[in-house]
């Protein structure tokens, strides 16, 4: 049994001046000729690094850390959304604050053994 340890966003101290504000969930449809791969790295291109993506080739779920509106703009950055809908459609985002994440369970199961 390995103890496994979910990350304390809110913890996370700011980098390069960006503080983390929230996490992100993206779902939707890709559009005829879109691939997933296509999407991954146009995303990566524009600094945008999902720490979640699964797809079955149709649709896609991924999950992104976002950045709070008092970080430095970037301006080499294109519009995430922009680069969504050039590959996808019905797309359902929702954004959670940081400040309002709990962890529910404490996953700590080697304690579930007596020693």
């Amino acid at each position: 049994m390995e103890r496994r340890v979910y990350l304390d966003i809110a913890r996370i101290p700011p980098f390069d001046g960006r503080f983390i504000e929230g996490v992100a969930f993206v779902a939707g449809e890709f559009l005829p000729g879109a691939s997933p791969s296509g999407l991954f790295q146009r995303l990566a291109a524009n600094r945008v690094y999902p720490f979640l993506f699964v797809t079955d080739g149709e649709h896609v779920l991924l999950g992104a850390l976002t950045s709070s509106p008092q970080s430095p703009p970037d301006q080499a950055r294109v519009a995430v959304l922009a680069i969504l809908r050039r590959f996808l459609n019905a797309i359902e985002i929702v954004r959670e604050r940081v400040s309002d994440l709990t962890v529910v369970v404490n996953h700590r199961y080697d304690r579930l053994i007596a020693t």
